[in-house]
This record gives C-alpha cells, sequence and structure tokens, in this order.
C-alpha cells in the first residue's frame, strides 16, 4: 500500500513537471515570437534591400531589435501582474561571503574563455550589443523572476522542492535555447546545455540574494563574452566544454543552496 502511495506520488511529481514545462515554454515562446515577428515585419517593410537604403536598413535593425525586446518584457509583465503575481525584486541586497565568491568566480569562468580584447563596435555589433541586453533583461525576469518562483511555491512541500524547481525551471531555460538557432543540430542541443547549466548558477544566486539585477548582470556578460570577445564560433562548441561548464554550475548552485540555507530562502 505505501509503495503504490509513493509510486503514485512519484508519478503526480512527473506530470506537474511535464505539464508546467509546457505551459511555460509555451508561453514564453509567444512571448519572444509576437514581437520578433512584428519587429520582423516592420524591418523588411521598411528596408526592402536597395543599396541606398541598406544603412537605413541597419539602423532599423537597431530600433527594432530594442522594440522586440521591450514588448516582450512588457507582455511579461501583464502576464505577471495578472495571472503569476511575483514580485521582482531589483533593490533587496542579501549579499554573502558565498554570494560574493560565486558571483567573482562565475564572472572569471566567463570572461576568461572569450580571451580577445580587439572590439570594434559597428553598426553590426550595436545590434549584437540589443541582443546582449535583450536576452538579459527578458531572461532573468520570466526564468528567475517569474517561473522559479512559480515553481518554489509549486513544490514548496516536496522534499527537495527547491532543488525541483530549479532544476526545471533550469530545464525550461534551456529548452528555450534549441529553438531560433542556425547552429547544426549537435552544437544546438550543446548550447541548450550550456544554457540550462548557466540557469542553475542564475536561478541559486537569485534565491540567495533575492535581486534580479545579479543574475542579470552574469547573464549579460555571459553574452557580451559570445558576441564580442569570442575567438571561436558558437558551432565549435565541444562536448568536453559543455560536461565541465555544467559541472560548475552545479557545484555553485548546490553550494549556494545546501541544506543549511534553504529554510532562510523559504522565509
Amino acid at each position: 500500500m505505501n509503495l503504490g502511495k509513493q509510486n503514485k506520488s512519484v508519478w503526480s511529481v512527473i506530470l506537474i513537471w511535464l505539464g508546467i514545462l509546457v505551459a511555460f515554454t509555451v508561453i514564453a515562446l509567444l512571448c519572444m515570437i509576437i514581437p520578433s515577428l512584428f519587429a520582423s515585419v516592420l524591418y523588411h517593410w521598411s528596408a526592402i534591400g536597395k543599396a541606398e537604403c541598406r544603412q537605413i536598413g541597419n539602423n532599423l535593425l537597431i530600433i527594432f531589435t530594442v522594440l522586440r525586446y521591450v514588448i516582450a518584457v512588457w507582455l511579461l509583465c501583464l502576464a505577471n501582474k495578472y495571472w503569476f503575481k511575483e514580485k521582482l525584486s531589483f533593490n533587496n541586497w542579501h549579499w554573502s561571503w558565498n554570494v560574493i565568491i560565486v558571483t567573482v568566480a562565475a564572472l572569471i569562468f566567463y570572461l576568461y574563455n572569450f580571451s580577445t580584447l580587439q572590439i570594434g563596435f559597428n553598426v553590426t555589433d550595436m545590434s549584437n550589443l540589443c541582443f546582449t541586453f535583450g536576452p538579459a533583461i527578458f531572461e532573468e525576469i520570466w526564468f528567475r523572476g517569474i517561473v522559479l518562483l512559480t515553481l518554489v511555491k509549486v513544490f514548496s512541500q516536496h522534499r527537495h522542492g527547491i532543488l525541483q524547481a530549479l532544476f526545471l525551471s533550469a530545464i525550461m531555460f534551456g529548452c528555450i535555447h534549441l529553438f531560433f538557432s542556425d547552429m547544426t543540430l549537435s552544437d544546438t542541443v550543446l548550447n541548450a546545455c550550456g544554457a540550462a547549466g548557466t540557469g542553475l548558477l542564475f536561478g541559486a544566486l537569485y534565491l540567495r540574494t533575492k535581486n534580479l539585477l545579479l543574475p542579470m548582470v552574469l547573464h549579460f556578460a555571459a553574452d557580451f563574452g559570445a558576441n564580442f570577445l569570442a575567438t571561436t564560433a558558437l558551432n565549435d562548441l565541444s562536448l568536453v566544454s559543455i560536461v565541465v561548464q555544467i559541472l560548475v554550475d552545479i557545484v555553485f548552485a548546490l553550494f549556494l543552496l545546501r541544506k543549511t540555507l534553504v529554510r532562510d530562502i523559504l522565509s
């Protein structure tokens, strides 16, 4: 009897995981696709490929890239206001030596892998800069500020509920990176796995500090390094480097969310 109840409980948790994963992924995709389509249509209407319109088109690309993320963040805030109703924290500062050490180590880890310092900002780079700022704001509000906190509430009564919420939110964060990729299938999967790893670290830091600005800064640093400091293309991703990164992220996350601190986080 007890074994049957235990198996039933396990399956109910799995179904909750799958249901939340599908629902949140669909919402996140809509929040990205709608403004992307809107910006894309405006861009192609405004710059139709004529040689004299190229510079105008490049400037419009920057404008519409910014517009894309402004609309996406606005949609997220609306969804949060009327549905999720999570409090997005930007001014809480629950710092400790553990958080400082992990943050500095993460910055070094992310930026050291991109060693070239010769950065030339042209118009194309400015559009990349928008793509660097945009995801850092949009994805952290969505996956850490809304998704992670919602999942913490869902699994608060389960044993290791915080870790379940953290890992599920990280998996969802990785799944989003399977879309909108121009890399090969294998490299796309590796990139998504790496994103899931960083999602663990960003989520753990947010739960410890209760401040979205910290994961935003780290997210920006990681994307900035990939867009501006990288000496090799993303399609040169190796399985070993991704596994090492994921292991480092897991160690940092578990260190930040060790058992003695869970009660403080839940409070």
